[in-house]
Protein backbone atom coordinates (compact mmCIF):
# COMPACT_ATOMS: atom_id res chain seq x y z
CA UNK A 1 0.00 0.00 0.00
CA UNK A 2 3.05 2.51 0.64
CA UNK A 3 3.87 1.66 -2.80
CA UNK A 4 0.55 2.30 -4.21
CA UNK A 5 1.00 5.82 -2.40
CA UNK A 6 4.28 6.66 -3.52
CA UNK A 7 3.38 5.71 -7.35
CA UNK A 8 0.02 8.35 -6.56
CA UNK A 9 2.73 11.32 -4.83
CA UNK A 10 5.39 10.72 -7.44
CA UNK A 11 7.96 10.34 -4.21
CA UNK A 12 8.80 7.60 -1.33
CA UNK A 13 7.90 8.73 1.81
CA UNK A 14 10.76 11.08 3.03
CA UNK A 15 12.39 11.30 0.13
CA UNK A 16 12.61 15.54 -1.72
CA UNK A 17 9.10 16.11 -2.56
CA UNK A 18 7.77 17.05 -6.17
CA UNK A 19 4.72 18.48 -5.48
CA UNK A 20 3.23 20.44 -2.72
CA UNK A 21 1.37 17.10 -1.61
CA UNK A 22 2.99 14.56 0.77
CA UNK A 23 2.12 11.91 2.94
CA UNK A 24 -0.33 12.30 5.84
CA UNK A 25 -0.40 9.58 8.12
CA UNK A 26 -2.92 6.65 8.30
CA UNK A 27 -6.20 6.40 9.36
CA UNK A 28 -7.80 2.69 10.61
CA UNK A 29 -10.39 1.07 8.56
CA UNK A 30 -11.91 -2.26 9.97
CA UNK A 31 -13.18 -4.81 6.74
CA UNK A 32 -15.27 -7.75 7.29
CA UNK A 33 -14.33 -11.06 4.82
CA UNK A 34 -15.65 -14.61 4.79
CA UNK A 35 -12.50 -15.60 7.68
CA UNK A 36 -13.73 -12.98 10.27
CA UNK A 37 -12.55 -9.08 10.02
CA UNK A 38 -9.31 -6.98 9.70
CA UNK A 39 -8.21 -3.81 10.65
CA UNK A 40 -6.32 -1.74 7.90
CA UNK A 41 -3.88 1.17 8.03
CA UNK A 42 -5.27 3.56 5.36
CA UNK A 43 -2.47 5.85 4.04
CA UNK A 44 -3.13 9.45 3.54
CA UNK A 45 -2.02 12.43 1.30
CA UNK A 46 -2.20 16.17 2.61
CA UNK A 47 -4.89 17.27 -0.60
CA UNK A 48 -6.71 13.65 -0.12
CA UNK A 49 -6.63 12.59 -3.58
CA UNK A 50 -5.47 9.51 -2.74
CA UNK A 51 -7.37 6.69 -3.37
CA UNK A 52 -6.55 3.01 -3.18
CA UNK A 53 -7.20 0.71 -6.51
CA UNK A 54 -7.58 -2.33 -3.43
CA UNK A 55 -10.11 -1.12 -1.15
CA UNK A 56 -12.33 1.96 -2.08
CA UNK A 57 -12.96 4.74 0.25
CA UNK A 58 -16.36 3.26 1.60
CA UNK A 59 -15.92 -0.51 0.71
CA UNK A 60 -16.42 -2.42 4.06
CA UNK A 61 -16.02 -6.33 2.63
CA UNK A 62 -13.15 -7.64 1.20
CA UNK A 63 -12.98 -11.10 -1.00
CA UNK A 64 -10.53 -13.91 0.40
CA UNK A 65 -8.40 -13.06 -2.34
CA UNK A 66 -7.97 -9.73 -1.74
CA UNK A 67 -6.56 -10.64 1.78
CA UNK A 68 -3.96 -12.73 0.04
CA UNK A 69 -3.17 -10.23 -2.48
CA UNK A 70 -2.45 -7.75 -0.05
CA UNK A 71 0.62 -9.52 1.29
CA UNK A 72 1.78 -10.28 -2.60
CA UNK A 73 1.55 -6.55 -3.10
CA UNK A 74 3.76 -5.38 0.28
CA UNK A 75 6.50 -8.73 -0.48
CA UNK A 76 7.08 -6.98 -3.67
CA UNK A 77 6.93 -3.32 -3.25
CA UNK A 78 4.33 -2.86 -6.42
CA UNK A 79 1.42 -0.88 -6.87
CA UNK A 80 -1.64 -2.44 -7.46
CA UNK A 81 -1.65 -1.22 -11.03
CA UNK A 82 1.65 -2.62 -11.57
CA UNK A 83 0.98 -6.34 -9.80
CA UNK A 84 -3.23 -5.38 -11.98
CA UNK A 85 -0.47 -5.13 -15.18
CA UNK A 86 1.37 -8.35 -14.41
CA UNK A 87 -1.76 -10.34 -14.41
CA UNK A 88 -2.92 -8.81 -18.00
CA UNK A 89 0.13 -10.18 -19.41
CA UNK A 90 -0.21 -13.81 -18.40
Amino acid sequence: LNAELADHLGHEKNAPKTSSNSHNGYSLKTVLYDGGEIVLNMLRDRENTFELQLIKEHQTRITRWTVRFIPLCQRHDMTTREIIATFKEM
